[in-house]
């Protein structure tokens, strides 16, 4: 390739990814703002008729989180499709933010039309476009820092009990490993080292404080000290009130290591990167709980598995062929309906806007 090829080449793709950035920063304002203003219109149908509400809500979500999507997913371990009905706690390794849209498009793809999900993210995006959003949902935030622990999962556990089963949600994501991996594995492998625990270059130590909060709410146990039981009787009343019955394990790899980032995904830059997703799905009372130490090996067995296989993907020990058992992809009627409904909803906004706005100046 000659430097005239290799210029055109350049300029190509400069301007496809301005182009595409445009349409993410257009959508992304539009839709969520569209989103917004419909949850906050139908608020009255929310004191008459919760649950009508809340599936609306839920199918908004889908088709907000639809607008967002990686295309060359692979799954691989047990057929979580199995798991969607269930209620479940979902743990995740963190390498990125693109680990989010990439959830997103995992779970619009099992979940058949509502989105029975519940995040538990970083306090930081509380104020963002996307917490606002994760906020109307439900989703659950929680800060870091010793200082602010105790109180934060208090928190947690009452937003919990307030919002998982009466918005009739079915799974809670969860990353244990409590942020990026990039910013957290020197101070993990410090403390693994200084705890007699396996020291990880692929994956993070996992925190279990939000686990175990999450887990004295949501399954809680009549024998252990800590658990809620006060709340137990009224989750076993019904099925909508069941406990959490399943751990869904995801390990997030990217192929040659190389993780997305919130730039990938704006601009479409690497946008042919293969993304597998490891699953390995359990019953919940697997997990020894007597008390955090137990709690603690226990994951960081599992955590382990991670290590040992994203290692293996790395190392190219195995191929792409022989290791993928499916690749999924959202069917593309989908994408379009949820783009024309969302793109149809934020223009009459705009047109019912623009038009009051101008009654108000006129009338000046």
């Amino acid at each position: 390739m000659n430097r005239l090829e290799m210029a055109i080449a350049f300029l190509w793709q400069a301007l496809r990814a301005f182009c595409v950035f445009s349409y993410f920063i257009f959508t992304s304002l539009a839709f969520i703002s569209s989103y917004l203003l419909t949850v906050i219109s139908l608020y009255p149908l929310r004191l008459l008729w919760s649950s009508l509400y809340w599936s609306i809500e839920s199918l908004l979500m889908r088709m907000l989180c639809l607008t967002v999507t990686i295309w060359l997913l692979y799954e691989q371990g047990d057929d979580v499709k199995q798991y969607v009905a269930k209620r479940c706690l979902v743990l995740v390794n963190h390498q990125s933010t693109a680990d989010v849209p990439i959830l997103f498009d995992i779970v619009n793809m099992h979940f058949n039309k509502l989105y029975k999900v519940v995040w538990v993210l970083d306090n930081m995006f509380r104020c963002t476009p996307f917490g606002l959003v994760c906020r109307v949902h439900g989703d659950l935030f929680i800060r870091e820092g010793l200082q602010h622990r105790d109180r934060s999962l208090q928190k947690l556990q009452n937003e919990l009990r307030r919002k998982f089963w009466s918005r009739r949600r079915n799974w809670i994501i969860v990353f244990p490993e409590g942020g990026f991996l990039y910013k957290r594995i020197v101070k993990s492998q410090n403390f693994a080292k200084a705890n007699n625990l396996p020291v990880f270059h692929h994956v993070v130590v996992p925190r279990i404080g939000c686990i175990r909060a999450v887990l004295e709410v949501c399954n809680p146990l009549k024998d252990l000290p800590y658990s809620d039981f006060s709340n137990i009787s009224s989750i076993q009343n019904s099925t909508a009130s069941s406990p959490l019955e399943y751990l869904v394990d995801i390990t997030i790899a990217y192929e040659n290591g190389n993780a997305l980032s919130l730039w990938n995904i704006a601009t479409g830059l690497n946008s042919r990167t293969k993304v597998i997703l490891r699953y390995k799905c359990c019953p919940i009372s697997d997990m020894p709980r007597e008390n955090s130490d137990t709690l603690l090996r226990y994951l960081c067995d599992r955590w382990q598995e991670k290590e040992i296989w994203l290692q293996q993907m790395l190392s190219g020990s195995f191929s792409w062929k022989e290791t993928v058992q499916r690749r999924v992809r959202t069917p593309m009627k989908y994408l379009i309906l949820s783009q024309l409904f969302l793109s149809s909803l934020a223009l009459g906004y705009g047109i019912l806007l623009t038009k009051l706005f101008t009654n108000i100046i006129s009338n000046f």
